[in-house]
């Protein structure tokens, strides 16, 4: 699957934050958010922070290798070797020579004002001796659990998924595909950007994306007259813990983190190769419609610099990334109710998933509905019959192939993917559809087309 990296914004480590499901379903919805990447036939593409200091994406790595050898055990050597070869998680090192090394540099960096702080690993992220410890372990030959103990047992089973997705990184072919690359667009570029709009072009972000007026205002104005460097994760992230015991204060202070967020996981994207960014905002459990649009207002204003970036640098008007146009959108939720279809855990879908890959008569009718459905993806034409046609013909093919587990509805006569389980459902289309209703969604998000091919041709630098 070369080329054909996408990024997910649920992965953000700062979205894990209990483990049921149900009061905070960020788990749940990455994971499922994932499995319609892995079946449209593309890999996850993540950086080295996301892939060590993310919960969602450890637990997603550890459905996935554990799925993948329940499934190995019955298969034969040429379905070995074609489990082997798939890539559904990429990890793009930055800094470092290998993925353990990555980690432990971001262990070490406890500096005032520098350090990393811990999102999967937050029980020792206060305990500079704990953070040594773990980071010499990656650093040995056989890395083994006993720093956890006593005073940190709770880890150890997040240890032992680290290891194996290592070992997974490390066979030939997959894991670390490349070393992360420099983004064409930094955090501070995109506020710049922001803080440089005219009060008409804020509304009209706002309008064109769904997002309250008052709201894009207000953000508009959080950074006025702030250095851009200093509008960052850190300092969004240490406003929402300081507001706390003020209500109405505090809300203010995670519209902004919410805005910070977004414009930082594009940049993410681009540094991991991402050829689609998947943004989602965080779970909205709590029905905040206010998070959904500071959500679309930020990826509106992204898609805004890149059309204005990518105008200047492209001589050809027929240019896709001039458009910059979505194709497609998502909706997660929660405990939707399908009487008449046995619901199956995640887990066993990711089972479902493996179980096509080995399969010797399904696997190459998927693969080439999936390289039809990616070329028509990636040309330079807007969403056209030909596209709709491959999507609903996709959709026809998972549906046959993975019975049970996939499923075709339609909305407004477009045709829908569909993902049942126990934990939630997963329906993505093609073009963005009617909003659903807010009390049943917990995360809607849509791709963005191109995005390192697009900011890579405004830089004059096509960096694939």
């Amino acid at each position: 699957m070369p080329g054909r990296f996408v990024f997910h914004e649920s992965l953000d480590s700062t979205r894990s934050t209990v483990l049921d499901p149900a009061h905070h379903p960020n788990l749940a919805q990455a994971q499922a958010e994932a499995l319609v990447t892995l079946f449209l036939g593309r890999s996850l593409s993540v950086n080295n922070t996301y892939a060590f200091d993310s919960r969602s994406l450890l637990e997603l790595a550890d459905a996935l290798l554990s799925t993948m050898n329940q499934v190995r055990k019955g298969a034969s050597e040429s379905q070995k070797d074609r489990l082997d070869a798939q890539r559904p998680i990429v990890v793009h090192v930055f800094g470092a020579n290998d993925f353990f090394g990555a980690c432990a540099q971001q262990l070490r960096r406890v500096t005032p004002g520098a350090r990393f702080r811990l999102s999967a690993w937050q029980p020792i992220d206060h305990d500079d001796k704990a953070r040594e410890s773990l980071a010499a372990a990656l650093h040995s030959a056989a890395p083994g659990p006993t720093w956890l103990q006593p005073d940190y047992p709770e880890l150890e089973e997040q240890f032992d998924t680290l290891v194996r997705l290592d070992s997974y990184l490390k066979v030939k072919g997959r894991g670390r595909s490349a070393t992360a690359r420099t983004p064409a667009i930094s955090l501070p570029e995109y506020v710049s950007h922001l803080q440089s709009l005219p009060s008409a072009e804020v509304l009209r972000i706002a309008r064109e994306r769904d997002c309250p007026e008052d709201l894009a205002v207000f953000l508009h104005g959080a950074v006025a007259g702030m250095p851009a460097e200093d509008v960052n994760r850190g300092w969004a992230h240490d406003a929402v813990v300081a507001a706390r015991g003020n209500q109405a204060v505090l809300f203010k202070k995670e519209q902004v983190r919410e805005l910070v967020d977004t414009l930082y996981n594009a940049v993410l994207a681009d540094s991991a190769f991402a050829e689609f960014g998947y943004m989602t905002s965080v779970p909205r459990t709590d029905g905040r419609k206010e998070l959904q649009g500071i959500n679309r207002f930020a990826v509106g204003l992204i898609r805004d610099m890149w059309k204005k970036l990518t105008m200047r640098g492209s001589a050809d008007p027929r240019d896709r990334t001039t458009r910059i146009e979505p194709t497609m959108s998502g909706v997660f939720t929660i405990g939707a109710n399908a009487p008449h279809l046995p619901k199956p855990s995640l887990r066993q879908v990711f089972r479902a998933y493996w179980e096509l890959v080995a399969d010797n008569d399904r696997w190459q009718p998927w693969q080439d509905s999936c390289a039809n459905l990616h070329r028509l993806l990636t040309r330079t034409d807007p969403v056209d019959n030909a596209l709709r046609n491959a999507w609903s013909a996709h959709l026809a093919t998972l549906e046959t192939q993975v019975r049970g587990i996939v499923r075709t509805e339609q909305d407004n006569e477009q045709d829908m993917l569909a993902i049942e389980t126990i934990e939630g459902r997963q329906t993505n289309q093609l073009e963005d559809g009617p909003a659903p209703s807010p009390d049943e969604v917990a995360v809607a998000g849509e791709y963005l087309d191109h995005m390192a091919r697009g900011v890579a041709a405004q830089a004059g630098n096509p960096r694939q």
